[in-house]
């Protein structure tokens, strides 16, 4: 393997014996091993790009392991991952249960040190495997961010925001504010985020690290260009409530493209449920604000009453999904 090709292998174990052992006998030059005891640590190891791989123990205390992947995988996480059983799990999951949980490998504990060379070459192969897909469409993260926003979010959006990477995907918002306000409004968020305001033109390309918002009496539509994707400016007659919309702007993008990560937020009425409901049909990742943090429950509650809900949680939860998400 050249350095190019350095392999992050993340371990998740509570076991002292079984992380000696995959540090004394899975590690090779090319090989970066972490070995962590929470689910926390290890998504940060993802956030941060450091988790090529990961080998999950079975013989987790306080949280079932399995459940954790099924949450991982509805974000979207991508990451390979090989589950270690204990020697009396010799049968381990079944291909089925496997899939389902797509869940790419499995070794008994005594593989580690008896066949450790076949597990290097399995790990190998998934990273392999990984790296491939990660070129296609397929494997493609999300590309864009939508928010959508009313009553009581100007307080919560900065945890949301806080210092966004910049090389993140465009976020596109929607914010239902007083006009005279929403200048002065956009400029503090793009504040907060470190994210490049978007100009108010009539159509531009969505680039990574900027932050695009309606400041005006026109709703914002997601385009295909030529080089990718657009945000354009549409002041035609609508029949939403809500000018601008969050249900335009969602739809609009439900038909374009599935990479894509929306959060609803606090707001009064319905605006943005049944556009959020079209994208996750769509494939999207959709993330709904909970009741007990919402200063008004009604466009949160409408999207989770039709299913068009992919995680509900607080900001402060949302802020981590989406951390994963984009990682």
């Amino acid at each position: 393997m050249k350095k190019a090709n350095r392999l992050y292998l993340t371990a998740l174990t509570q076991s002292e014996i079984l992380a000696k052992q995959i540090t004394k006998h899975l590690q090779i030059p090319n090989f970066r091993i972490s070995i962590k005891k929470n689910f926390h640590d290890v998504e940060s190891l993802i956030r941060e790009s450091k988790a090529d791989v990961l080998l999950v123990d079975l013989d987790i205390t306080g949280s079932d392991p399995l459940d954790w992947i099924i949450t991982l995988r509805k974000l979207g996480v991508k990451v390979p991952i090989a589950l270690i059983g204990k020697p009396e799990q010799t049968k381990g999951p079944s291909l089925k249960q496997m899939k389902g949980l797509q869940v790419q490998d499995y070794f008994e504990r005594s593989e580690i040190w008896r066949h450790s060379q076949q597990v290097i070459d399995r790990c190998g192969s998934l990273d392999s495997e990984r790296r491939k897909k990660r070129g296609t469409k397929a494997g493609a993260g999300v590309e864009i961010i939508l928010i959508g926003a009313s009553t009581g979010a100007p307080e919560i959006l900065p945890t949301i925001l806080r210092k966004l990477p910049t090389n993140c995907p465009p976020v596109i918002l929607i914010q239902h504010i007083d006009y005279a306000l929403a200048e002065k409004f956009y400029k503090e968020m793009a504040k907060v985020s470190g994210l490049i305001m978007g100009k108010q033109v009539p159509r531009q390309r969505l680039l990574s690290g900027h932050l695009y918002m309606s400041t005006g009496k026109y709703h914002l539509e997601i385009l295909r260009g030529k080089e990718g994707f657009e945000v354009g400016l549409n002041h035609g007659i609508s029949k939403h409530q809500h000018i601008p919309s969050i249900d335009f702007l969602f739809n609009s993008c439900s038909t374009i493209t599935n990479s894509v990560c929306a959060i609803l937020l606090t707001g009064l009425g319905s605006d943005g449920a049944r556009g959020l409901l079209a994208l996750k049909k769509a494939g999207a990742q959709t993330l709904v604000q909970n009741k007990e943090s919402c200063a008004v429950f009604g466009m949160p509650e409408a999207a989770i009453t039709i299913g068009a809900a992919g995680f509900v949680g607080t900001p402060e939860e949302i802020r981590h999904k989406l951390d994963l998400l984009i990682s």
